[in-house]
């Protein structure tokens, strides 16, 4: 379309008045005609934001919000502050003074090095900063030693990884100085390197001197040999899991057969294949990064290691997913040999798909289990899209097809229950007669992946590819219908490897950030496989983690510097 009915049809035609002949669809009523009326067209965006707004309290408002993204305040430009909050200055001797959201967007470590050097000629601004500054910079430290000095001093909460929010917790429990307490952390270490990861530790230790208890989950080796105690759970997951395996001191679990808790390395079979032609990034610029050339393989498995905000995340959407998305180059100023960029098929990068509905729909297999289903039913009496927990042909009328349902507790967290109507089994009694191998529609979602594809037809083809798929990566406990906004950070990106083990596109690009994250050594062989089996098709496969059976099973290892 021209650019200016794109932005009508998306912004709206301002004031003008149309005439309006709107005819309604599947709802129409028998004698009705089209509805005549004069109307300004305020445009889609705006319809959509509004109809979100409308539904927010409504049990599927998150179909509504799934179009949405955040952008800044253009009043305040994202930083939340009045405008005499906004106006207010900080310091100006001997550095230059800066506005508070000029302060907040600076990393913890500039802003700690900010209050430590600046003064003010004004004798009330003086006092105030020789008595607030030490205390801000004390705690700041704490969350510099603990990998976190990159961060903004502005960022929010809920857009720090999993492991970066466990030691922003961590650092306000050194802070309070407990004794007698509990401690439960899950994966601190993620993203951590190894200099990093002793700092942890020590805190963690110091911690435990204090007189405190400190439970992790935890699958960093170094990790685990400071414990006192381990408790290793298997010996797989889902319904192979749920047991002891091993317990006991890190030197007792080791000599434990069976035991891979703290065992290392990758499967033999793994080889890096010959390296293949290259590409070049000239001047890369963006985030932490600052004027490098960087030259990678245009085929293989490529690993991203670097210190905690070294830019490893940057790199690998900002600028790779971002320049071959785009075929134009994104975050550098140029890539060598510029038709590189029309190599690749298709490029998985963030994977926005992942990010909302269940693990059936994200692998797209809604279809082929629908028609799994239909053909079970001996009836013939319910059609194709009764089966779909999104169709009002089949869904709970009451949970739309959720089968949860949300009650606003005011003050406190919302609770989310059961729907009442449906039990929390989405469909429709009618649909849920309809049986395969025993189990009605909503028992199959609910069942781990892995015990459904032995069973499965073998005309269900894409099923089976799908569910091998999910098992490949390291997925097969998972439901199908399990919500995808309940994975971890881990899981979404090897759901989104999933995705990729079903693409049989080539030569493509797959971007993965952290893949390993909460996968146990034995785990970690598996993944490898994955990864090596997509670069057998002749991709391109790049992640950042520092796991060492990953960097191992790499055929090129790109190794950032500190931030300075």
């Amino acid at each position: 379309l021209p650019e200016w009915v794109r932005r009508v049809a998306l912004e709206g035609a301002g004031d003008r008045v149309f005439d309006v002949s709107w005819e309604f669809g599947e709802d129409k009523r028998e004698g009705d005609g089209a509805h005549q009326f004069r109307s300004t067209w305020d445009g889609f965006l705006r319809l959509v934001e509004s109809e979100a707004q409308r539904r927010a309290t409504h049990k599927n408002a998150d179909a509504w919000t799934a179009p949405l993204v955040d952008a800044p305040c253009g009043e305040c430009d994202g930083s939340g502050l009045g405008p005499d909050a906004r106006g207010v200055t900080i310091g100006g001797v001997p550095m230059e003074a800066r506005t508070l959201p000029e302060l907040l967007s600076l990393p913890l470590g500039q802003a700690s090095e900010f209050l430590r050097r600046t003064t003010s000629e004004d004798a009330l601004a003086l006092a105030a900063i020789e008595s607030l500054a030490p205390e801000i910079t004390s705690r700041l430290l704490d969350l510099e030693s603990l990998g976190l000095g990159h961060l903004p001093l502005g960022r929010q909460i809920d857009s720090l990884s999993s492991g970066e929010r466990q030691r922003v917790r961590l650092a306000a429990v050194l802070r309070a100085e407990l004794s007698g307490a509990t401690v439960v952390l899950d994966e601190p270490s993620a993203g951590l390197q190894a200099g990093e990861i002793a700092v942890l530790i020590s805190s963690l230790r110091g911690l435990c001197e204090a007189g405190n208890t400190v439970v992790v989950v935890e699958h960093d080796r170094s990790v685990l040999r400071a414990a006192d105690h381990l408790i290793e759970l298997g010996p797989g997951a889902g319904p192979d899991g749920g047991r002891i395996v091993a317990e006991g001191s890190p030197d007792e679990v080791l000599s434990i057969d069976g035991s891979p808790a703290i065992r290392s390395g990758v499967a033999s079979s793994l080889v890096a294949s010959a390296l293949a032609e290259t590409f070049r990034l000239r001047g890369v610029d963006a985030g932490p990064l600052s004027n490098l050339d960087l030259e990678l393989p245009t085929s293989g498995l490529v690993t991203i290691v670097g210190p905690s905000g070294s830019g490893k995340s940057t790199l690998l959407y900002d600028v790779i997913e971002a320049s071959f998305d785009q075929r134009m180059p994104k975050g550098c100023d140029r890539i060598e040999p510029a038709g590189i960029l029309s190599r690749f098929q298709s490029v998985h990068g963030r994977r926005p798909a992942v990010r909302a509905g269940s693990v059936l729909t994200a692998l797209g297999l809604m279809t082929p289990f629908q028609r799994l289903y239909h053909s079970a039913d001996e009836g013939g009496e319910l059609p194709l899209a009764a089966f779909s927990f999104h169709s009002p042909k089949g869904r709970c009328p009451a949970c739309g097809g959720s089968g949860r349902e949300r009650v606003a507790m005011d003050f406190m967290s919302d609770l989310d229950l059961p729907c009442p109507v449906c039990d929390g089994k989405r469909y429709r009694p009618e649909v849920l007669t309809v049986r395969w191998n025993g189990l009605d529609p909503s028992e199959f979602l609910e069942q781990p992946a892995s015990l459904l594809e032995p069973s499965l037809p073998e005309s269900s083809t894409a099923l089976r590819a799908g569910i091998g798929a999910l098992r490949r990566a390291g997925l097969g406990h998972l439901a199908l219908g399990r919500d995808v906004r309940s994975l971890s950070g881990g899981e979404v990106q090897r759901l989104g490897l999933a995705q990729s083990l079903m693409d049989q596109t080539s030569p493509a690009l797959h971007l993965f950030d952290e893949p390993g994250a909460g996968q146990h050594p034995a785990d970690l062989e598996r993944l490898a496989l994955a990864l090596r089996e997509l670069c057998q098709r002749g991709n391109l496969v790049v992640i950042a983690d520092h796991r060492q059976a990953l960097v191992g099973a790499s055929d090129h290892v790109l190794r950032l510097g500190d931030v300075e």
